[in-house]
């Protein structure tokens, strides 16, 4: 049995019924205690992160920072500090979920982009800590950081139950992946 953990806003909290938390595929995973918050910046999951006996930990965070304007260094040291708090055996950090909405706001953030250019900050961030990247969304992710058509439920930014199911299978098998070896 392989125990997992999890960090991020309001797409992994499992109250959400899109949340890919409550689609983890096979007899062989079990959720265990983590942070899941609806609207929460990398900064908000890093102050509720705890210690937790876990086999692999995935991190999910940085949509609300960019909402928010918040630099990628910034959510890039908060993803540090969450896996350190967290503690456990191995990590997954999940690209973040695409995004229709592309002038945000007074200050016309384009949060598609935003989400582009955090992911592939987060490609190297994590070879160099030795974490396993995965992005859950490539199959309805379009080249321009959008959802394809019907993949995101009316306000844009929260996948459907059926893309979030999606999400959860795809992650299922890159848990099984860390488990075997993408340490902390």
């Amino acid at each position: 049995m392989t125990t997992v953990t999890y960090a991020g806003d309001s797409i992994t909290n499992p109250e959400n019924s899109f949340s890919w938390t409550r689609f983890l595929t096979g007899t062989d995973l079990r959720l265990v205690a983590g942070v899941g918050i609806s609207g929460a910046t990398s900064a908000t999951v890093r102050n509720a992160a705890a210690p937790v006996d876990a086999d692999v930990l995935v991190v999910m965070v940085g949509t609300n920072d960019i909402r928010l304007g918040v630099g990628r260094s910034t959510i890039r040291d908060n993803i540090a500090a969450i896996v350190g708090i967290v503690g456990a055996d191995h990590v997954v950090v999940a690209q973040v979920a695409p995004s229709n909405l592309t002038d945000y706001g007074a200050d016309h953030i384009d949060r598609a982009a935003g989400g582009f250019a955090h992911n592939r900050d987060l490609a190297r961030f994590t070879a160099d800590n030795g974490w396993l990247l995965v992005d859950p969304w490539f199959p309805v992710r379009r080249l321009d950081g959008t959802y394809a058509t019907g993949a995101a439920d009316a306000d844009g930014v929260h996948p459907t139950v059926a893309t979030g199911t999606a999400a959860g299978a795809l992650l299922s098998n890159t848990i099984r992946i860390a488990a075997g070896g993408a340490s902390a």
